[in-house]
């Protein structure tokens, strides 16, 4: 009986289905007093007969005697009341087993160290984890309480949402930032607290080939017009094999041959210096009965109208012929100077007068005063051949170390006749007078060694009859 109690007490809801098929009012009320007489059946059905009210028994409380063949398990209960149906109620009879309760769970739903008896009657053990976990404190931590400090986290693809060097849910972050230098101008990026400012600017559409397609940031397409050049001189185009960028820097027109185009520079270089005509001959007759004596009453200026420079540069040029080919002071340019090229002055106000030919580029000096190697004033001096030599090869003339200067060649001073020199004679440089004498030039004579070459600059003249013991005058060239 005591077991049974027990069985009632641990099931409240078996135990009110019980109190309500006996119509007692209060399931707090229920104590154990009198006696519910009754007996099982083979399945173990227990059939209640009559409830007898004993003293403290009343209308809300009765108790009941299991027989004695009932075993430990699962009993149906049936009671009732006079006039009324039997209800059933299902109960555990404990038997002798009161030290631990008597559950149908499963093991797994039981708190781990709880003991309780299975309804075979077997004890058991819980083995479900029922503590409490603590709040989570560290970064990466599992197995505790997430809060607003320490929030569960996405650990699938973390990394790369998180910047290399930082770890957020124990996960190391792989993104890693650009360089200011790869994000545009005044836009600012990176972490909280560490951000960074770009300074890439984006080229122009100028700058940016055609056939590229728009570019820029979101939004803010441009549509680039950078074309493939494709004329000479072209600028602002994108140069190529056939149309390819050249370095004009430092170069002058007479670093292109005269009557051609070089990225856009119109050369000057003359490379056919002809002879003009002067006012000692000009025919304008036919060409059958040209004359043999002067004739300077002509208009025209004709290839066979040509003289010579003796008397200063032939001035006009044939009207046939190309400006190309008339060389004159624009060949010469004045590059004097007193310090070696360190600066210079003008031609007029110094002793040491220098032309450059822009042909040859080959630098020219006035002739060698008598007395000195060194400048050009006073009367000119005259040397033997192999002084001439160590005269030009010692100078110091222009300020230049000396080792500078040498005496010019032949072909050297025939090519001073050719590109025009008369045109540019003074006081300071050299006069037409003193061109019209020879000059004597580095080369031998090969037929006859003791002689060597000389040249009438005036005219044109070119001679090898001078002995090089003859005294004649010295310009030098560098």
């Amino acid at each position: 009986m005591v077991g049974l109690k027990r069985a009632i007490y641990e099931s409240l809801w078996l135990l009110c289905l019980f109190i309500l098929a006996v119509d007692l009012s209060a399931c707090n009320k229920f104590v154990g007093k009198g006696t519910i007489n009754g007996e099982a059946n083979a399945a173990g059905i227990v059939s209640m007969k009559q409830v007898s009210i004993t003293a403290g028994q009343n209308a809300s409380s009765a108790s009941s005697t299991v027989p004695t063949y009932q075993g430990f398990g699962l009993s149906n209960l049936t009671a009732g009341q006079d006039g009324s149906s039997t209800q059933s109620a299902a109960v555990y009879y404990t038997g002798t087993y009161a030290d631990f309760p008597v559950s149908s769970k499963a093991v797994s739903e039981v708190c781990a160290g709880d003991k309780f008896y299975d309804s075979t009657g077997t004890l058991q053990t819980g083995t479900r984890n029922c503590t409490i976990p603590a709040a989570c404190t560290t970064d990466g931590q599992a197995g505790c309480v997430s809060s607003a400090s320490f929030p569960a986290a996405q650990a699938a693809s973390l990394a790369s949402k998180v910047l290399s060097g930082s770890t957020v849910a124990g996960v190391a972050g792989n993104v890693t930032l650009p360089s200011v230098s790869n994000v545009l101008t005044t836009v600012a990026y990176g972490a909280s607290g560490a951000s960074s400012v770009g300074t890439l600017t984006l080229p122009t559409a100028a700058n940016v080939r055609a056939t590229n397609g728009t570019y820029g940031a979101g939004g803010t397409a441009t549509t680039p017009t950078l074309a493939n050049c494709s004329s000479d001189g072209q600028t602002g185009c994108l140069a190529s094999g056939i149309l390819p960028a050249a370095a004009i820097t430092g170069y002058s027109t007479w670093n292109i041959r005269a009557g051609t185009t070089l990225a856009g520079v119109s050369g000057t270089l003359k490379t056919n210096c002809r002879n003009a005509v002067s006012t000692a001959f000009n025919w304008d007759g036919a060409v059958a009965s040209l004359p043999d004596t002067a004739q300077s009453g002509g208009a025209a200026y004709d290839y066979w109208d040509t003289t010579d420079d003796y008397s200063g540069i032939a001035a006009n040029k044939v009207t046939a012929w190309s400006s190309a080919t008339y060389c004159d002071s624009s060949t010469w340019t004045d590059v004097t100077t007193t310090n070696g090229g360190t600066s210079n002055v003008a031609c007029g106000t110094s002793s040491t007068c220098i032309y450059k030919d822009q042909i040859t580029n080959l630098q020219v000096t006035g002739i060698l005063s008598s007395g000195s190697n060194t400048t050009n004033t006073g009367a000119p001096a005259t040397y033997t051949w192999s002084a001439a030599v160590n005269a030009c090869a010692g100078s110091t003339y222009g300020g230049y170390a000396a080792g500078t200067w040498r005496l010019p060649t032949q072909k050297e001073l025939m090519s001073w006749y050719e590109h025009g020199i008369d045109s540019v004679a003074s006081a300071n440089f050299m006069t037409l007078f003193n061109m019209q004498f020879d000059f004597w030039s580095f080369s031998t004579f090969s037929a006859s060694t003791v002689n060597a070459w000389t040249m009438d600059i005036a005219n044109g003249y070119t001679n090898a009859g001078f002995a090089k013991t003859s005294s004649l005058q010295v310009a030098c060239v560098k």
